[in-house]
């Protein structure tokens, strides 16, 4: 990866991946009704968490930027926010 730094921790039981000098950043919020949508169009970045879908990874790798932001443009509640 050039530019980045790697860096990998335990975030509760979810695995989060911390790609250095990433530019995008996704979030979910409290109105995701865990339909898994985002999961299937894009597992690099979600998974299904106990209530909602979770984001895990700070900063979307270059080569799931396009599968993350069509996972945002389909959520059916526009739960997904890109930065």
């Amino acid at each position: 990866m050039a530019g980045s730094e790697l860096r990998q921790q335990w975030s509760g039981q979810s695995f989060v991946i911390d790609f250095r000098g990433s530019v995008m950043k996704v979030r979910i919020d409290d109105s995701c009704t865990a339909c898994g949508l985002c999961v299937e169009t894009c597992p690099e970045v979600f998974q299904m968490g106990d209530e909602i879908a979770e984001v895990v990874v700070e900063g979307v790798p270059p080569q799931f930027e396009d599968a993350a932001q069509q996972a945002a443009e389909e959520c059916p509640v526009e739960a997904i926010e890109i930065e």
